[in-house]
């Protein structure tokens, strides 16, 4: 999926995904799994600046890294939940050897020093992912969370259980963009004509 008027991503690279199917205002797309750096944060400012600091050198290898775009958050509907951002740092292709990769890649995914940043595997699989450039408030991920989920079930997609009670948003513009900026919502799908 190529940006909107040119927009540069805030990370670098995307990662890759196959889309499966356009929908009227959604796409549904498989993403690979992938490694991760990923903190629990208060505001988004925060999650950015640790995460940062992590690809700038701060850790054990001290060296530099280039996650892959987008910056995803993790959040959870109740008042007051957990929010968790996560960069992408590689992914692995189909068959690959989760374990020899992740020794093998090393430098592109050196251990934190901070304690509050953990490497972890990520399988996003398949998402139904509508695509927005309002400002990233929580009202408006909400809002366009609900759209998605109603246009999922309108269209015999049946998203994830976790979809109730956790927010996927993927941010793909430096946090304080003044320009038209890409995000994205993302929803889990459990069923669907893809398996």
């Amino acid at each position: 999926v190529k940006p909107a008027d040119d927009a540069a991503s805030a990370l670098g690279m995307e990662l890759p995904s196959i889309l499966l199917r356009r929908g009227i205002g959604y796409d549904v797309r498989r993403y690979p799994r992938c490694r991760v750096a990923r903190t629990p944060y208060t505001n988004r400012p925060e999650g950015f600046d640790k995460l940062g600091s992590y690809a700038s050198g701060e850790n054990k290898a001290s060296i530099k890294i280039q996650p892959l775009a987008p910056s995803l958050v993790i959040a959870e509907k109740k008042e007051g939940g957990k929010k968790t951002m996560e960069w992408p740092l590689f992914f692995l292709m189909d068959g690959t050897d989760e374990a020899a990769e992740i020794e093998k890649s090393a430098q592109a995914a050196p251990e934190p020093n901070a304690e509050s940043i953990s490497l972890e595997m990520a399988s996003y699989g398949t998402m139904a992912v509508l695509t927005f450039s309002d400002a990233a408030t929580a009202e408006a991920v909400a809002y366009y969370h609900q759209k998605l989920m109603d246009k999922c079930v309108e269209d015999g997609l049946t998203p994830a259980d976790e979809c109730a009670e956790k927010i996927i948003f993927a941010q793909y513009d430096p946090i304080f963009a003044l320009k038209a900026k890409r995000n994205e919502v993302w929803v889990p799908l459990k069923a669907h004509d893809w398996m």
